[in-house]
């Protein structure tokens, strides 16, 4: 993760060079859990973040979307969906494939993106993957995310921002999805106090998941353009 962390820090350094202009990020999921670290070291090259999703404490977040899991699967219209919710091992989880498996279960119950599936999301991943890169640069993408996963699997378990708040003297702008299962409302509402961040909004999205921006983008864009405005405001 500090590989992450530290990646993210150079390119914001060589977009000011190569600009002389202040970023807004757009970071989502774990990648604002790296935004929001990073900030602490490069407030001269940011301007503001818009943090959708961001991981901040994997043991609540796994807790919570542990027993959303089994509260929504057992109301699950699917018996194979029902099945895998009620059989899903319990965090933490110390390799890939029970995260993996998660990650379809609260797809399927509309945790990620509303209304779609786990089925419907990789279709549309894989699609995007082999028009970027081909067959064979999509096969290594899905390997190389199986290798990044499975090597930050300890540190991802043990994050904790409330514990070391990273200092970030830039806006932030958080976006929540309301069926966000990884986010629940002891998250939410603390979070943005923890980091203390100026001039912190807080958006939380009805009929969204994890990838509000995928949900709702035309929210999401709106606030990526009224942080520009704000900012230079």
């Amino acid at each position: 993760m500090q590989q992450q962390v530290a990646d993210l820090r150079t390119v914001l350094r060589w977009f000011f060079e190569e600009t002389n202009q202040r970023v807004i990020v757009l970071a989502i999921s774990i990648g604002g859990t790296f935004a929001l670290q990073a900030a602490e070291h490069e407030l001269e090259h940011l301007k503001a973040i818009v943090a959708v999703s961001p991981d901040s404490h994997t043991s609540i977040g796994d807790a919570a979307a542990d027993e959303f899991i089994r509260t929504e699967g057992v109301l699950a219209r699917r018996r194979g969906l029902k099945r895998r919710a009620v059989g899903l091992p319990r965090p933490p989880y110390h390799n890939s494939a029970p995260l993996q498996q998660r990650a379809r279960v609260l797809a399927d119950l509309g945790a990620i993106e509303n209304g779609k599936t786990f089925a419907a999301l990789f279709k549309e991943l894989s699609f995007s993957l082999f028009r970027t890169y081909g067959s064979a640069g999509t096969a290594r993408a899905l390997r190389n995310m199986n290798l990044l996963q499975g090597r930050m699997m300890a540190q991802i378990n043990s994050l904790d921002l409330f514990a070391n708040p990273p200092r970030v003297a830039v806006p932030v702008r958080y976006v929540f999805g309301e069926r966000d299962a990884l986010n629940p409302p002891a998250i939410v509402n603390r979070l943005p106090e923890a980091i203390g961040a100026p001039a912190t909004t807080v958006t939380v999205v009805p009929d969204a998941g994890h990838m509000v921006h995928f949900d709702h983008p035309h929210i999401v864009r709106s606030i990526v353009v009224n942080a520009s405005v704000g900012v230079s405001a």
